[in-house]
C-alpha cells in the first residue's frame, strides 16, 4: 500500500510520541520495517496493512483516553467548585 507524503505526515501527527516502539510491540514487526513504511519506502503489503491497522488502533486508544479524562475532569470540576465555595457557573 502506497501512501502519499501528506497522508503519512497527517498520520504521524496523530500518533503519540513513542509510536514506533508501540507499533513494534503491537505488530511484531521490526523497527526498520515500521520506519521504512512511515518514511514512504516500500514494504510488503501485508506489513503495511499491519502498520496502518496498529496506527489506527493507537490513535483511537489515545482519543478514547483523552475523552475519558475530559469527562472525568468535567464531572469533577463542579463538585470542586461547590466544595471550595465557588458558586460561579461552570464553563462549557
Amino acid at each position: 500500500m502506497k501512501m502519499t507524503e501528506r497522508d503519512l505526515n497527517a498520520l504521524k501527527k496523530k500518533l503519540p510520541v513513542n509510536y514506533i516502539s508501540q507499533l513494534v510491540k503491537h505488530t511484531g514487526l521490526s523497527k526498520s520495517t515500521i520506519c521504512n513504511f512511515l518514511s514512504g519506502r516500500k514494504v510488503r503489503s501485508d506489513n503495511g496493512e499491519s502498520i496502518l491497522e496498529g496506527a489506527v488502533q493507537l490513535i483511537e486508544s489515545l482519543e478514547t483516553r483523552h475523552q475519558e479524562r475530559m469527562e472525568r475532569i468535567n464531572d469533577d470540576v463542579p463538585a470542586c467548585r461547590r466544595e471550595n465555595g465557588d458558586h460561579r457557573k461552570s464553563v462549557g
